[in-house]
């Protein structure tokens, strides 16, 4: 027999702070583990968040987690820290919101 399990796919939308995480991703961030602190960064590169705003780091630290928990990112400890990487799911299931839609 077979099972066909649909996997939710994600439409990045790049308001929220999963959506930001989704749109590095999808310009190749997490080709390599990136830690805690280089994500950070790297929000900051892009979007001018701030590394050092507690809301911030928790919101983009839940969005990580969710990420993981769907299949979209997976991480393991380096350095005694996370790091993420796009799991082989990632570029079938992250898609670029359609410009002027």
């Amino acid at each position: 027999f077979s099972v066909d399990v649909s996997r939710e796919t994600f439409v990045v939308d790049e308001s929220s702070w999963t959506g930001k995480v989704l749109a590095s991703g999808l310009a190749g961030f997490f080709e390599e583990p990136r830690g805690f602190g280089a994500v950070m960064a790297e929000l900051e590169r892009v979007y001018n968040a701030s590394r050092t705003s507690g809301g911030t780091r928790a919101q983009v630290q839940k969005s990580l987690e969710d990420l993981c928990s769907k299949g979209i990112l997976e991480r393991d400890k380096k350095d005694n820290q996370w790091a993420y990487k796009a799991t082989s799911e990632f570029a079938g299931r992250v898609k670029k919101a359609q410009e002027g839609v």
